[in-house]
């Protein structure tokens, strides 16, 4: 699980930074967001697994 989170939150970040920010619309930030909220899910419940 771990690294696969971290992988997502990779290719999360690639995406972010390969974005044409003058042409996202409503409906890709909303996107945006809902990816963003399950990969920092997912990492914060990675880190909280390592400290057990």
């Amino acid at each position: 699980m771990e690294e696969h989170s971290v992988e997502v939150a990779r290719r999360l970040l690639a995406d972010l930074t390969g974005i044409d920010w003058a042409t996202v619309t409503e409906d890709d930030l909303a996107f945006l967001v809902g990816r963003s909220t399950v990969v920092v899910a997912a990492l914060i419940a990675t880190v909280e697994g390592a400290d057990r």
